[in-house]
């Protein structure tokens, strides 16, 4: 189940509120659990319903839920036409739990602890035609933060097309 809802002002700018909650019954194989939405990757391409920070396939569970809002602040107008910034405020949290681990034979976690990202995506530092260039950066906190700060940035490209 998801639940979405952007929040728009051409003043203040666009939130967009991301919900996700699923859940497995039954004794099924790992590969029919609930997997965070994780998108990680070096300098990979920023993704948005996701979690940043979260390699595909870090976490597994019986029953997760996922919450990601961003905030993107109105376009700065400048005079080049292929410059035009935008910052975006990102925030996830993941949460998931599995009743019996032991019935499965690979290492694995669960956000049962909770999982915490922050980041920022600076988008239109390069405008062509109908695509904008920009990059991102996100940062994970928490229980399942990484004990070196460094491996916890996760640099990311950001691509916006528009007038499809």
């Amino acid at each position: 189940v998801a639940a979405d809802e952007d929040l728009e002002s051409l003043r203040f700018g666009k939130l967009n509120l991301h919900l996700e909650a699923s859940q497995t019954f039954g004794d099924v194989p790992m590969l029919f659990k609930q997997y965070a939405a994780g998108t990680r990757q070096n300098w990979n391409v920023v993704t948005i319903n996701a979690l940043e920070t979260a390699f595909p396939g870090e976490f597994y569970h019986d029953r997760q839920a996922t919450f990601i809002t961003r905030y993107s602040f109105p376009t700065i107008r400048t005079k080049k036409k292929w410059f035009a910034p935008e910052f975006t405020l990102h925030h996830g949290i993941g949460y998931g739990d599995m009743k019996d681990r032991t019935q499965h034979n690979m290492k694995f976690w669960t956000m049962d602890k909770g999982l915490f990202e922050g980041g920022l995506i600076l988008s239109g530092l390069l405008n062509i035609n109908f695509m904008k260039l920009g990059v991102g950066a996100f940062y994970r906190y928490g229980q399942y933060a990484d004990s070196d700060a460094l491996k916890n940035i996760v640099p990311k490209i950001s691509l916006k097309f528009s007038g499809f």
